[in-house]
This record gives C-alpha cells, structure tokens and sequence, in this order.
C-alpha cells in the first residue's frame, strides 16, 4: 500500500500542509509511527502541529490526523 505523510501547521484545515514524503511504511500503524519520529524535524523546520496520512491507493483519501502533545 502507499501512503503519504503531510504534516500540518494546523490539524482542522487540511488545506496548511507544510511538508510531505511519501511514506516506506507498509501499513497504517507502521505510518504512523514514521510520522510520529520525523515529528521533531516538521516542528522545527516547518512549524508544523500535527499530521495527516493520505492512502494514495483509495484515491487520495486522509485515513488518519494526529496533533502533536
């Protein structure tokens, strides 16, 4: 499966997408996980807040948003 991780300067509007890589996890939670570890560098370098992952094979649908604590 593809994903893409797009990490966001706010969560409630997934229009302020800051940064994006496609993702090498295999399944949602190994996403996730991949997202939550390059947390650190999309706050430093693009003031993100949180994330969204994109299914790239259901037509680009957001499966999953998570904030930063």
């Amino acid at each position: 499966m593809s994903y893409r991780i797009e990490y966001l300067t706010e969560t409630t509007d997934e229009g302020t997408v800051c940064h994006s890589m496609q993702s090498s996890g295999g399944d949602l939670d190994a996403v996730e996980r991949e997202a939550f570890a390059n947390a650190d560098m999309a706050k430093d370098r693009y003031g993100a807040t949180g994330f969204q992952i994109r299914h790239m094979n259901a037509v680009d649908k957001v499966v999953a948003i998570a904030e930063f604590d």
